[in-house]
């Protein structure tokens, strides 16, 4: 993928949404630490030390966020998709989106989404489209593995040159708990988590429900309310093979987070395989 060197400016209001000071998602991003990192990287948060934490997207393949509240794990998601959005044109990113409580919908119109938004009414159908597409591409590899080429992921298959690319196709799935009592939503969730990651496929899933998921490789745990005076903004990340991650979480203004997707949409009106770097400007357009 190609990307287009910018800068990422702060605004000058960094008043935390939880009732502290935040860490500003655009100071993240427009970090030498972020630009020189392999991978995708998706921008955490600040840890005790003062440090930036960013976490592989690959490595961490789906992801499970519970507790807190609907403001902090959507403000969690938010980091998560500009942190790729910086790095990833629709050609190497596709996106399905379902949000039925209308947090997300900053997104709409994103040249990265696979179709619309997932109505409610056709969340089963979206699922099972993503293990189809899951399938196909273990299909794919199983034939270049027959041909004599061994092939069995995602990464292993971009690195062949004759083949055409797959884009990474990352599902995200911001519900409430009853959604997760409906069987054929559990199921299809299952199945879809269990092996999806070799294919290149991921799935980050907020809930509100305090639940414990073996099927997703990381789990982002936020403060229950009870603790929210001291609590507010902070995320607790474990990855399976690795120690606990606690962090004060990055987070956008709606100002903000409005302003740099308006000008991912725009820029990809004109572009379409450059990445804009430069998605967060100043509010007087100097340099």
């Amino acid at each position: 993928m190609k990307e287009k060197k910018g800068k990422i400016t702060a605004s000058a209001d960094h008043a935390d949404a939880f009732g502290g000071e935040r860490v500003p998602l655009c100071e993240m991003l427009s970090s030498e630490e972020f630009r020189q990192s392999e991978g995708l990287p998706v921008a955490l948060g600040r840890d005790a030390e003062g440090k930036d934490r960013f976490r592989n997207l690959l490595e961490m393949r789906h992801q499970l966020l519970t507790g807190g509240t609907d403001a902090e794990r959507t403000a969690y998601i938010n980091a998560a998709l500009l942190s790729l959005l910086c790095r990833c044109s629709p050609a190497d990113l596709r996106m399905m989106i379902f949000d039925p409580e209308k947090q997300l919908e900053v997104y709409r119109g994103l040249p990265h989404l696979q179709g619309d938004f997932i109505a409610e009414e056709q969340i089963i159908i979206a699922l099972a489209q993503a293990i189809n597409e899951m399938n196909r591409r273990y299909g794919l590899f199983y034939e270049l593995t027959d041909a004599g080429i061994p092939t069995h992921s995602f990464k292993e298959y971009n690195a062949i040159p004759s083949v055409q690319k797959l884009p990474l196709l990352l599902v995200v799935l911001n519900v409430r708990k009853k959604w997760l009592r409906k069987k054929d939503f559990s199921n299809y969730l299952c199945s879809l988590a269990q092996k999806c990651w070799a294919a290149g496929v991921c799935v980050i899933l907020a809930t509100d429900r305090s639940t414990s998921e073996n099927n997703f490789i990381t789990h982002i745990t936020f403060p229950s309310s009870r603790r929210a005076g001291k609590g507010k903004g902070k995320l607790s990340m474990s990855m399976f093979g690795t120690p606990e991650l606690c962090v004060q979480g990055a987070s956008v203004t709606s100002a903000e987070l409005s302003a740099a997707v308006a000008e991912i949409k725009a820029w990809y009106r004109v572009h379409s395989d450059l990445v804009p770097a430069d998605v967060f400007k100043k509010k007087d357009g100097s340099e």
